[in-house]
């Protein structure tokens, strides 16, 4: 993971039918991807979005 990314701990994840999640966004503070997904759900209302805290640690 480049050391960028690892500066942004909060994801957005977009909910996929198959019980698997895919990375839309990463922040560095909750309240920022809080927004974010509410942006998301208000223009995309029919996928569901969930925030996240991305704790891997890359070696």
């Amino acid at each position: 993971m480049p050391y960028r990314e690892s500066l942004h701990h909060w994801i957005v994840v977009r909910q996929l039918s198959n019980q698997q999640n895919a990375i839309v966004a990463r922040f560095y503070r909750r309240s920022d991807a809080e927004g974010n997904q509410r942006f998301l759900q208000l223009h995309f209302p029919a996928s569901k979005y969930a925030v996240m805290f991305n704790s891997t640690i890359g070696i």
